[in-house]
């Protein structure tokens, strides 16, 4: 790395500079004529303050002038890391950056990473994951010889499809009671006592959504369920969707209202 330093001087005219590294005050070089001066071999993203003397005569210099300046980073790291297309087995990873190739490491433990391939592209499809997994990956800049700090993400897969038959307890024992989504929830709404509890006498409508069910054909579909109070008459709906938990993209089969009873149905 290099920092080129320029200046002016004209009472000075045909006067010889010194060049100093203020940290020190060592001579970075002596007799430079001209108005101007390239420092090299310096360290990369460190701060510089270089003076510049000018020599008059064998014993008379001018007063030193200082210029501060900081060089750049030898490897740039990638920015913007981003996963996106989370699914039970796979991802794809994507950043920004020009180097001229990219190292993508996955962390297995603390400041434990392996080499998952070198890529020229900014992006990487990661395959042959595990469902419902926590997964770090990091990335770096290669330049050349040099390699760039780390960026991370993180992310956790989805959950794999539910085989048949499937019964969800909504204890925390449970499974797959992480693979259930919700949508539009009010305070109130979630766990309790092996059930899921809707906020009553809510509006918009709140949605729970089970995990993929691994079915090609026509499936039953049975719930128990209850008003939690008798007063508030409440309802729901069941629907389902074959391409994502987007609650815009359900299909809805029918409806159930008019539930006032707090002894459990079918």
């Amino acid at each position: 790395h290099s920092i080129a330093l320029e200046w002016s001087d004209e009472n000075n005219e045909g006067a010889t500079y010194t060049i100093y590294n203020m940290f020190d005050t060592s001579v970075v070089a002596t007799g430079v004529s001209g108005n101007n001066y390239t420092v090299s071999s310096l360290a990369s993203n460190t701060a510089y303050t270089f003076g510049v003397e000018a020599n008059c005569s064998a014993d008379n210099a001018s007063d030193m002038v200082t210029v501060a300046a900081t060089t750049l980073i030898a490897c740039p790291a990638p920015t913007n890391p981003a996963v996106s297309g989370i699914t039970s087995n796979g991802a794809t990873l994507t950043w920004s950056g020009n180097a001229a190739s990219y190292n993508v490491y996955q962390y297995t433990g603390v400041n434990q990473a392996v080499l998952v391939q070198n890529v020229a592209d900014t992006a990487l499809a990661l395959t042959g994951l595990d469902a419902l997994t926590d997964y770090v990956y990091g990335v770096t800049a290669v330049c050349g010889n040099e390699e760039s700090d780390t960026v991370l993400v993180t992310f956790t897969t989805e959950c794999a499809a539910v085989e048949l038959p499937f019964t969800e307890t909504f204890e925390d024992t449970s499974a797959t009671l992480q693979c259930w989504s919700m949508a539009n929830v009010a305070y109130g709404t979630g766990l309790s006592d092996g059930a899921f509890r809707f906020q009553y006498n809510t509006n918009p409508p709140q949605y729970l959504i089970s995990p993929e069910l691994n079915t090609e054909n026509n499936v039953r579909v049975s719930f128990q369920y209850k008003a939690y109070m008798s007063s508030y008459p409440e309802s729901f709906a069941l629907g389902y969707s074959t391409t994502n938990n987007d609650v815009e993209s359900f299909i809805w089969l029918q409806e159930v209202t008019g539930i006032t009873s707090t002894t459990s149905e079918t």
